[in-house]
């Protein structure tokens, strides 16, 4: 049976409604496909974890399903057994998503440049100060490896217990920031920071991504395979072997990657600090020469990675076999879901 679709437009924010609301409205359409592109998260919201059981009821009620598009790799059991619930996970949307941006400002054309002459030595962004980003930052804050590096800390944190660092708010010159203020942190959100990693001159990124728990791909680990920059990640087991498997070459000539699979994450913060330690005396513009090869190859294959049909097999079929209602939806500019980058490339 061909199924009805339905597509939930609230796009930057979750789901809202009630669990109570999902229902009427999966028992209320017959025979529909409910879509909810969520790609820019990892996770569902609580409203929409707690409700799975009475969701998988409903929708069985008025013989329909409910997709759920997520751009992390947690597989939780709550998923599991469900009758009418799919998950479709997909890591590209902030591959599509910067993209979409650097060619809206016309940037794109200059990201094909090797970078050469690095006269810095780490570029390390924060915003949110998470604990474990406060880990990552107190520990390295023990080492010199800042020294000749360019890094910010927005956002102050009270409550974690720092070890080596007097913590203190560190900003970059000329970085387009919002004053703002939480219950136990003051600090600035960034509004743009593209440019930095763009046109600061240093040799290797370090990233604190936004998950330390399960593989999350964002635009923090993204911008460097953009940008040509070599890149060190503090995030979940097997982060890097995970980039691999999705067919980007790791920097193995000079990186020792065994820190990545370490159950551990201090652990696994240990063997980043000990790389960087063990980087910051080499020749970087001639490291990075040797490099230039997989750099490239990096970069090319993020486009493919972002809008090729064999790496969006699911998002693909699930617009095809939707097509007109996502036609119907791009026809007004007002109404914004994820997968829009891989619907207007492709078109």
């Amino acid at each position: 049976m061909i199924l009805n679709s339905f597509i939930f437009l609230e796009g930057n924010t979750p789901i809202e409604y009630s669990e109570e609301e999902l229902c009427n409205i999966f028992e209320s359409k017959k025979n529909t496909h409910f879509i909810y592109d969520n790609l820019r998260e990892a996770q569902i919201t609580p409203n929409l974890q707690d409700g799975l059981d009475s969701f998988d009821i409903s929708l069985g009620k008025s013989n329909s399903k409910f997709t759920i598009l997520l751009a992390g790799d947690e597989k939780p059991e709550y998923f599991l057994n469900r009758k009418n619930i799919n998950i479709i996970y997909n890591h590209g949307h902030f591959a599509r998503l910067v993209y979409n941006q650097t060619k809206t400002r016309k940037e794109l054309s200059n990201y094909q440049q090797i970078k050469q002459n690095f006269t810095n030595f780490i570029l390390y962004l924060n915003c949110k100060p998470y604990g474990y980003r406060c880990k990552l930052m107190d520990e390295v804050q023990n080492t010199s490896l800042l020294k000749n590096s360019t890094w910010s800390w927005l956002i102050t944190n009270e409550k974690y217990d720092w070890k080596y660092w007097n913590q203190e708010i560190k900003t970059i010159e000329n970085d387009i920031l919002l004053e703002t203020k939480y219950i136990n942190n003051t600090g600035y959100n960034p509004q743009r920071q593209d440019f930095i990693e763009f046109n600061t001159n240093c040799f290797i990124q370090l990233i604190s991504e936004s998950q330390p728990y399960y593989f999350f791909l964002t635009e923090k680990t993204v911008k460097p395979l953009l940008h040509g920059q070599l890149f060190l990640v503090a995030s979940s087991v097997n982060f890097h072997k995970k980039l691999k498997n999705l067919g980007f070459k790791l920097y193995d000539e000079i990186i020792d990657y065994s820190f990545d699979s370490l159950i551990s994450y201090d652990d696994r913060v240990k063997g980043i600090i000990n790389n960087l330690e063990n980087l910051k005396n080499l020749n970087w513009n001639e490291t990075y020469k040797k490099l230039e090869k997989k750099i490239k190859f990096n970069q090319s294959h993020l486009y493919k990675f972002a809008f090729h049909k064999e790496h969006n097999l699911e998002l693909f079929d699930l617009i095809e076999k939707n097509q007109s209602s996502f036609d119907e939806l791009k026809l007004n500019i007002d109404n914004y879901i994820f997968t829009k980058e891989l619907y207007y490339e492709n078109k």
